[in-house]
C-alpha cells in the first residue's frame, strides 16, 4: 500500500486542492452569518462541492492498489496473499508460458477496473474537470 500511496498523493493534494479553490467564499461567508458551525459548513456547502473530485481520488486509489505489482511482489512471501497480477506473472509452467491461461487471467483482472469505472465514469469525468475551469 505504500507503493500506491506514494505516487498517488501529489495528484490527489493537486486535485482537491484545485477543488478547494473553485468554493466561493461568499457561501462560506454566507453560511458563518447565519450561525453556521464550521463542520455545518463543511458538510453542506464543502463537501457537495468536492465530491467529483473524491470520487476521482477513489477510482485512482482503487486502480493504484488494484493493479499494484512491485510492492506486493518484493513484501508477500505466501502465494494466496498475492495480488492479481503477481499471481498472473506467476501463471508459468515446465512447458512454458501458457498464453491462454494468461490471458484468461489478465481478462480477470480487468473486469472489476472497467466495471468500476463504467459505473463511476461520470462522478470521474466530472472530478478531473471541475478543478481544471476558472470561473
Amino acid at each position: 500500500m505504500v507503493g500506491v500511496l506514494s505516487y498517488l498523493f501529489p495528484i490527489s493534494f493537486l486535485l482537491i486542492h484545485d477543488h478547494f479553490k473553485t468554493i466561493n467564499h461568499d457561501y462560506l461567508d454566507a453560511a458563518r452569518i447565519d450561525g453556521a458551525h464550521e463542520f455545518r459548513i463543511y458538510w453542506n456547502i464543502v463537501l457537495p462541492v468536492i465530491v467529483p473530485a473524491l470520487g476521482a481520488l477513489a477510482i485512482l486509489t482503487f486502480m493504484g492498489s488494484w493493479n499494484s505489482f512491485q510492492w506486493p511482489l518484493l513484501i508477500l512471501k505466501e502465494e494466496h496473499k498475492y495480488t492479481l497480477p503477481v499471481a498472473l506473472s506467476t501463471l508459468r509452467s515446465l512447458r512454458g508460458t501458457e498464453i491462454g491461461v494468461q490471458i484468461l487471467g489478465a481478462t480477470g483482472t480487468i473486469v472489476p477496473i472497467l466495471t468500476v469505472f463504467v459505473l463511476a465514469s461520470r462522478q470521474f469525468m466530472a472530478g478531473l474537470t471541475a478543478g481544471a475551469v476558472k470561473s
